[in-house]
């Protein structure tokens, strides 16, 4: 008799903790609402001439944003070319900024101040060492190298108004 009470109550318990379990998934399972049904699809410029747009890997880092104007899905493309003044610099890999139903399209986001001061005009950055420990030599300069750089290829956001945001 007593073998039978303990029986029927460990089964009680597993199937308790069964459908808990079962409905803890499920909770978590539907937290995101993704509509299969009418998918909103985002796809990367060609931002180099005869390359595929897939090569750009448009797509390989997604954060969703707010600003003043609207809601924003921002898209990483490590691998594609900058068509914001830099150019001559391959595969430096760039920041979209998609707009949702009300604001189609994609366009790239300014990371890189010294390229568009270059764009303007300006000469490009250089930081100097002018250490004086080092006398007779000339200065140290450093100039940063941006290609292959996989900009793009990480991406944080804060989703507030004001939020900032992060990409490597």
């Amino acid at each position: 008799m007593w073998l039978a009470i303990t029986r029927t109550l460990i089964e009680m318990w597993a199937l308790t903790w069964a459908a808990g379990a079962l409905l803890g998934l499920l909770t978590v399972s539907t937290a995101f609402n993704l509509d299969g049904r009418h998918p909103v699809i985002f796809q990367g410029p060609v931002t180099e001439p005869g390359v595929a747009r897939g090569a750009s890997y448009f797509g390989y880092a997604v954060g969703l944003t707010k600003a003043d104007d609207g809601a924003w899905v921002l898209v990483g493309a490590p691998r594609a070319t900058s068509t914001l003044g830099i150019h001559d610099v391959p595969k430096t890999g760039a920041l979209f900024k998609c707009g949702t139903l009300s604001q189609p399209g994609c366009r790239e986001v300014v990371l890189d101040t010294a390229a568009a001061a270059r764009r303007q005009g300006q000469p490009p950055f250089l930081y100097q060492d002018n250490d004086t420990r080092r006398q007779g030599q000339p200065p140290f300069l450093y100039q940063d190298r941006k290609d292959g750089a996989w900009i793009g290829g990480a991406l944080d956001t804060d989703p507030s108004p004001q939020g900032k945001i992060s990409t490597i």
